[in-house]
């Protein structure tokens, strides 16, 4: 949201400085003076990956890296910060011919976001791949940062077809050219920008009274369909005797009458957190938002009965 909208009222809610500076980067093209070395570090280093696919001078983006930890390393009066970047380049570089540490010992040598993104820069190629990365000692903070300098390297059009969706080709096309020109100082103004996607974890945002009818459908719609450890059953029952019956086939309640109400629903932090990490198909992410926008959705039973 930031990188799309950086006046927007996100900025003030992201802590952590190495992320919440890409409002100045997308801005001005560059992050200085924030007082925090670990910041300035890492978007002197993005902005190196992402002048190499300019440079008149072959070089590689990991080349590019180097270079810059190592000149640094040797402009730098604080010790602390000189020798992490000494070791850091070092690691780097052996992971760059040949390395035997596992990737688990390189994170715990560099548990900061700005390390192991670099490591990670090292480690991957591609932006899909760093999508389909996956290790416990991996934060949130980690996850972005790397993927700012993925982005770098790669840019929008290096990326493949099936991460450019349709719904963001305006979007971010009509952005880039107004940052191109804004850095370049050419006053011409591209007018209101398209509006940005919205990610489903964005649209399953409760209001001030919760989830809304269509929100706890389209939850319930994307859970059963991959049986995640969410669902669960609310059953109303009137006053009375009820008899328990187990069987073969379950655990049965019998009663008289009927139950007042069944209400099958999802749990919504649970719900939230495995959204938060869990890939969804194209189809299935389309059929979602149609939910949510109020378009109903065929079950099975009822497309069975339009072949018929």
């Amino acid at each position: 949201r930031l990188a799309f909208d950086a006046e927007t009222e996100v900025a003030q809610s992201i802590t952590d400085p190495l992320i919440s500076s890409l409002r100045e980067w997308m801005q001005t093209g560059k992050v200085v003076n924030t007082g925090d070395i670990a910041t300035e570090l890492f978007w002197g280093t993005v902005t190196q990956v992402a002048e190499c696919r300019f440079s008149k001078v072959p070089r590689t983006p990991r080349d590019a890296v180097l270079d810059y930890l190592h000149t640094t390393s040797e402009q730098m009066d604080n010790e602390h910060w000189k020798g992490a970047l000494v070791k850091l380049a070092d690691d780097l570089h052996t992971i760059a011919t040949f390395t035997d540490s596992t990737i688990t010992e390189l994170f715990e040598r560099h548990p900061k976001s700005f390390r192991r993104a670099m490591v990670l820069f090292f480690l991957r190629e591609k932006c899909a791949e760093l999508l389909a990365f996956e290790h416990p000692l991996l934060t949130e903070s980690d996850r972005i940062c790397a993927a700012i300098l993925f982005a770098a390297r790669e840019g929008w059009l290096g990326l493949p077809l099936e991460l450019r969706a349709a719904d963001s080709q305006s979007a971010i096309s009509h952005r880039m050219a107004a940052m191109a020109h804004r850095l370049a100082g050419t006053g011409l103004d591209l007018g209101a920008p398209p509006p940005r996607p919205l990610p489903l974890r964005e649209l399953f945002e409760p209001g001030q009274k919760g989830w809304s009818a269509i929100q706890k459908d389209a939850a319930l719609l994307l859970a059963r369909e991959y049986k995640w450890d969410c669902v669960q059953t609310r059953i109303t029952l009137g006053k009375g005797n009820y008899q328990l019956e187990v069987t073969n086939t379950g655990t049965h309640i019998v009663f008289a009458g009927e139950a007042k109400t069944v209400v099958t629903e999802v749990d919504r932090e649970q719900f939230l957190a495995i959204l938060a990490n869990t890939p969804i198909s194209d189809k299935l992410d389309q059929n979602v938002r149609n939910a949510l926008m109020g378009t109903p959705i065929p079950n099975k039973r009822d497309r069975t009965r339009r072949k018929a």
